[in-house]
């Protein structure tokens, strides 16, 4: 099984107490896209970008700009990388968290979960990148999001082939890739209503306690429907064509 896995505003800075590895290497990076050149070309407009003060609290979703973590956007090619599931640091990742997975979990979750980021598009967990900072739903000046994911599309689909995917990714990324293949979506209903953004949290949980029972090993996505997770009851499953919604309600 294929996990499907949403990027993060936040970061963590990357220094000493982490095992840093040498500058951005494009050429690493699993998935090239159809046009080999556009995601290097989107990396050089989001520099140009940072040139403009004013456009900085909207590329970065805030006003505060700390001169530090300017600079590390800054120098990005030459700045130290780590792989993608270690960098982020949002909800869903402290949940996640890996550093306290064991190291057969770790390689488990870099080789197949596909993080989808908006400025180096789509990336295996273990893909090493540079701190950097955009936020959500925010792109760079001259270029499409959805044009953007729309360039790894056939490469992923090659990628994942028949395997079973599970889509962890908000909403809101879904819109932007959807697999070929048979896919399972959980959501996440609190009092009777689904939850948006506190669903990150659970996503998170989900991805740490499904890892080493069903990414690429001999369990089918079906096995998740009766695999028991503390404080999430499943209370429903919708099939639409090869999607298969998994409803589970929060339990105190």
């Amino acid at each position: 099984m294929i996990a499907l896995f949403s990027p993060s505003e936040g970061k963590n800075f990357l220094h000493y107490k982490f095992n840093l590895y040498p500058p951005l290497a494009l050429e690493s990076l699993s998935f090239a896209g159809a046009d080999k050149s556009l995601r290097a070309q989107v990396i050089a407009a989001y520099l140009e970008s940072l040139k403009d003060k004013k456009a900085l609290p909207q590329l970065f979703g805030t006003k505060r700009i700390d001169e530090g973590m300017l600079t590390m956007c800054q120098n990005l090619c030459t700045s130290p990388t780590i792989q993608a599931l270690r960098l982020y640091d949002g909800v869903a990742y402290q949940a996640l968290d890996i550093e306290n997975q064991e190291t057969h979990i770790q390689n488990l979750l870099f080789e197949y979960v596909i993080v989808f980021s908006n400025l180096f598009g789509a990336l295996k967990g273990g893909d090493k990148i540079p701190y950097y900072r955009l936020k959500q739903g925010a792109f760079v000046s001259g270029y499409d999001l959805k044009e953007y994911y729309a360039n790894f599309e056939c490469e992923l689909d090659s990628w994942i082939g028949e395997e079973e995917v599970l889509d962890l990714r908000a909403e809101f990324y879904q819109k932007f890739y959807t697999p070929k293949t048979r896919c399972y979506i959980p959501r996440f209903y609190k009092n009777g209503k689904k939850l948006s953004h506190y669903a990150k949290l659970y996503r998170g949980h989900f991805l740490r306690h499904v890892a080493s029972t069903f990414l690429l090993s001999g369990n089918k996505g079906w096995g998740l429907l009766d695999f028991e997770f503390e404080h999430l009851e499943l209370i429903g499953v919708e099939k639409k064509d090869q999607n298969f919604i998994l409803k589970y309600a929060i339990i105190e």
